[in-house]
């Protein structure tokens, strides 16, 4: 099973940053950015870290920020869902997603704006994951998500899963 999870990754950014610590203040968060790991068992065309950042949609093989914590979650490569996560990480970075720079503002005013090219990290996260792999649809989410959403949403997953047993 070790072979078949995906990796969400929380990471905070040193206090100068200033964008980054906007983000902890208005979400009351210990984090401000999250990524998501594709399993290495899958070869060597899809593993790395797929992340939404201010320069867009982007695939790396290592840690960039101070990496907080990480959650390990179940991850069928093979499965319908499994695959429809795979390309969409795979076709964000090969066409260049954009970073959501408007959705962040105005999250920031309690305003969601939804872009299926544009997305910042939680968004990128969310769909690749919860709305793709496991079906999970926030349509009547109100408000912007945030790295401290997808730590909750991440979490209560688990919790499920260990209490279903």
């Amino acid at each position: 099973m070790a072979g078949n999870q995906i990796k969400i990754h929380f990471y905070k950014s040193p206090w100068y940053m200033i964008f980054a610590w906007l983000i902890r203040v208005a979400t009351n968060s210990k984090v401000n950015h999250v990524s998501i790991e594709l399993p290495e068992s899958l070869g060597t065309d899809c593993p790395g870290i797929y992340e939404s950042k201010t320069r867009g949609a982007v695939k790396t093989n290592q840690h960039i920020k101070n990496l907080s914590y990480t959650f390990n979650l179940p991850f069928d490569p093979n499965s319908e869902n499994g695959k429809k996560t795979i390309s969409f990480l795979k076709k964000s970075v090969a066409e260049k997603y954009k970073y959501d720079f408007l959705g962040v503002l105005l999250g920031f005013f309690g305003v969601k704006i939804e872009n299926k090219k544009k997305y910042f990290c939680s968004e990128y996260v969310d769909h690749a994951y919860f709305e793709l792999y496991l079906g999970l649809k926030n349509s009547k989410l109100k408000t912007n998500l945030s790295p401290k959403i997808i730590a909750a949403k991440c979490e209560a997953f688990l919790w499920g899963l260990i209490n279903a047993k």
